[in-house]
């Protein structure tokens, strides 16, 4: 249960990050899961009747939890640039996150933002690379060839993992039917 929802964010600028997603994960990663941390933040916060049982439960939602101090900024604004390359898909549209940014215009301690490295990115390239490679190798050509010992996206305490360049390993990747 520690790592079933997650955003994965390939780049430090989540517009990029969200563009690289695969359809499906666009659905998934990008609406989905970006709107279950919302509401479990949300529900933390007392501003949204949900629960906020992931916030303990999962480490993605623990970090944009930020010992709270959220950063919501960022999954709101994940979820949004994701519902637009959605309904721009032909996808229909979902706008219960509208609401979000009156929210976080009302309370400004909610103005935190993650400071993602591309250190951090290379993990999640990876990670997407092992979900569906087919798709991914041509987001990724530098890596594509490569994976983790490890591919765990968070260390033991719950802190997105940071990988070098240099430490990811090559491997061959064995052909899809």
């Amino acid at each position: 249960m520690k790592n079933t929802v997650i955003l994965y964010r390939p780049y430090p600028e989540i517009e990029a990050s969200v563009e690289s997603l695969s359809p499906r994960d666009l659905f998934l990663v990008g609406r989905l899961n970006a709107s279950l941390i919302v509401k479990n933040i949300l529900g933390a916060l007392g501003i949204y009747d949900h629960s906020s049982a992931l916030i303990e439960n999962n480490h993605c939602v623990n970090y944009y939890w930020n010992d709270g101090k959220p950063f919501l900024n960022d999954v709101v604004y994940y979820y949004n640039v994701a519902q637009e390359l959605w309904m721009d898909q032909g996808g229909l549209g979902y706008d219960y996150l509208e609401d979000c940014w009156n929210i976080l215009e009302e309370c400004d301690w909610i103005e935190n933002e993650a400071k993602w490295t591309e250190e951090h990115g290379n993990i999640h390239q990876l990670l997407l690379l092992s979900r569906h490679h087919q798709w991914y190798q041509r987001k990724f050509r530098n890596i594509r060839d490569r994976t983790l010992k490890d591919p765990n996206p968070f260390t033991a305490s719950g802190k997105p993992r940071k990988v070098k360049q240099n430490k990811i390993r090559s491997i061959t990747y064995e052909q899809q039917a």
